[in-house]
Protein backbone atom coordinates (compact mmCIF):
# COMPACT_ATOMS: atom_id res chain seq x y z
CA UNK A 1 0.00 0.00 0.00
CA UNK A 2 1.22 3.47 -0.87
CA UNK A 3 -0.16 6.66 0.69
CA UNK A 4 -0.89 9.22 -2.00
CA UNK A 5 -2.40 11.94 0.17
CA UNK A 6 -2.77 12.53 3.89
CA UNK A 7 -4.40 15.66 5.25
CA UNK A 8 -6.85 17.06 7.78
CA UNK A 9 -10.20 17.97 6.24
CA UNK A 10 -13.56 19.34 7.30
CA UNK A 11 -16.04 16.86 5.85
CA UNK A 12 -18.86 17.91 3.54
CA UNK A 13 -20.91 14.77 4.11
CA UNK A 14 -21.29 12.02 6.69
CA UNK A 15 -18.28 9.71 6.97
CA UNK A 16 -17.51 6.58 8.94
CA UNK A 17 -14.25 6.47 10.85
CA UNK A 18 -12.17 3.64 9.39
CA UNK A 19 -10.72 2.70 12.79
CA UNK A 20 -13.65 2.91 15.24
CA UNK A 21 -16.52 2.55 12.73
CA UNK A 22 -18.51 5.44 14.24
CA UNK A 23 -20.44 7.78 11.92
CA UNK A 24 -19.57 11.49 11.95
CA UNK A 25 -21.83 14.26 10.61
CA UNK A 26 -20.91 16.79 7.92
CA UNK A 27 -18.61 19.53 9.19
CA UNK A 28 -16.49 17.20 11.33
CA UNK A 29 -12.72 17.60 11.11
CA UNK A 30 -11.14 14.25 10.25
CA UNK A 31 -7.89 12.89 8.87
CA UNK A 32 -8.29 11.84 5.24
CA UNK A 33 -5.88 9.35 3.69
CA UNK A 34 -5.89 8.39 0.02
CA UNK A 35 -4.07 5.14 -0.67
CA UNK A 36 -3.15 3.00 -3.65
CA UNK A 37 -2.96 -0.75 -3.58
CA UNK A 38 -4.80 -2.69 -6.26
CA UNK A 39 -7.23 0.24 -6.33
CA UNK A 40 -7.19 3.84 -5.15
CA UNK A 41 -9.31 4.41 -2.06
CA UNK A 42 -9.84 7.04 0.63
CA UNK A 43 -10.35 6.47 4.34
CA UNK A 44 -11.27 8.89 7.12
CA UNK A 45 -10.24 8.69 10.78
CA UNK A 46 -11.66 10.73 13.63
CA UNK A 47 -9.20 12.77 15.71
CA UNK A 48 -9.21 10.32 18.60
CA UNK A 49 -8.47 7.29 16.43
CA UNK A 50 -5.80 9.24 14.58
CA UNK A 51 -4.09 9.92 17.92
CA UNK A 52 -4.44 6.29 19.04
CA UNK A 53 -2.99 4.95 15.81
CA UNK A 54 -0.21 7.54 15.77
CA UNK A 55 0.95 7.07 19.37
CA UNK A 56 0.17 3.38 19.84
CA UNK A 57 0.59 2.01 16.32
CA UNK A 58 2.01 -1.33 17.49
CA UNK A 59 -1.31 -2.11 19.17
CA UNK A 60 -3.24 -1.78 15.90
CA UNK A 61 -0.95 -2.89 13.06
CA UNK A 62 -1.32 -6.28 11.48
CA UNK A 63 1.53 -8.53 10.30
CA UNK A 64 1.87 -6.54 7.08
CA UNK A 65 2.31 -3.22 8.88
CA UNK A 66 -1.18 -2.00 8.06
CA UNK A 67 -4.03 -1.22 10.37
CA UNK A 68 -7.23 -3.04 9.46
CA UNK A 69 -10.69 -1.53 9.29
CA UNK A 70 -12.29 -1.42 12.74
CA UNK A 71 -8.97 -1.89 14.57
CA UNK A 72 -9.86 0.56 17.35
CA UNK A 73 -13.32 -0.99 17.69
CA UNK A 74 -11.65 -4.41 18.02
CA UNK A 75 -9.34 -3.09 20.74
CA UNK A 76 -12.35 -1.63 22.58
CA UNK A 77 -14.02 -5.05 22.64
CA UNK A 78 -10.99 -6.37 24.57
CA UNK A 79 -10.72 -3.37 26.91
CA UNK A 80 -12.63 -1.89 29.83
CA UNK A 81 -12.97 1.36 27.84
CA UNK A 82 -16.29 1.99 26.09
CA UNK A 83 -15.23 4.69 23.63
CA UNK A 84 -12.05 5.57 21.74
CA UNK A 85 -11.79 8.70 23.90
CA UNK A 86 -11.89 6.58 27.07
CA UNK A 87 -9.28 4.21 25.61
CA UNK A 88 -6.98 7.13 24.79
CA UNK A 89 -7.42 8.48 28.33
CA UNK A 90 -6.72 5.05 29.81
CA UNK A 91 -3.56 4.56 27.75
CA UNK A 92 -2.34 8.12 28.39
CA UNK A 93 -2.32 7.69 32.16
CA UNK A 94 1.20 7.73 33.66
Amino acid sequence: MKTLRFKRVKTRKEHQCFACLRLFPPGTEMMMQTCASNDIYTIYNCDTCDQLITYYSDSFMDNEGLYPEGCVQEELSQSSAETPEALLGLWNKP
